[in-house]
Order: structure tokens, then sequence, then C-alpha cells
């Protein structure tokens, strides 16, 4: 259960970065003065698009890796893989 929402962002330099900043993303929600009156987790899921591709596909992705990240690691980022493998999961707070 919950709100989705999608954050588009460019010029991300590596997957690292995007997961990094997801995770700045969802940690900053959680920090906000709105969690003291309504107390919230709040997850990601990422994954990189190239504008060449078909973007429901990158949605897909993203939101397969989001239900990934509430199951295994609520409060946390996961970055989906486009090449298979397995996803990784960011070590924020």
């Amino acid at each position: 259960g919950g709100d989705e929402f999608a954050v588009v962002m460019k010029r991300m330099r590596s997957e690292e970065d995007a997961l990094r900043k997801g995770q700045e993303i969802c940690t900053a929600f959680q920090r906000s003065h709105a969690t003291a009156q309504m107390p919230m987790r709040v997850s990601g899921g990422i994954a990189i698009w190239n504008a060449e591709a078909a973007i429901e596909e990158a949605v897909k992705q993203a939101e397969e890796a989001l239900h990934a990240a509430k199951e295994e690691m609520p409060g946390h980022c996961r970055l989906a893989r486009r090449s298979g493998g397995a996803a990784q999961a960011s070590k924020g707070e």
C-alpha cells in the first residue's frame, strides 16, 4: 500500500550515483517534519533508461525494483539491472 511517484533525473554518471541519489531522496522524506505526525518509510526502485529505448520497459524495471526494495529492505532503494544479474540495494541510513 501507499503512494507511488516517479523522479526522472538526467545525466547520472553511473548506476551507483543514481542509487545514491535515490537513497538521498528516501532519507530526506523519512527525516522530514511530516514523519513526526505520520510515521512512514520511503522505498525506491531505480532503473537506468536510454532515451532510445521504450520508456515502458524502464518503468516496469523500476516498479519491479521498488517492490523488491519494499519486500527485502523497506526504507531503502534498489537498482534494477538491465542485463539480468542481481539487483543492487543501497546501504543508506
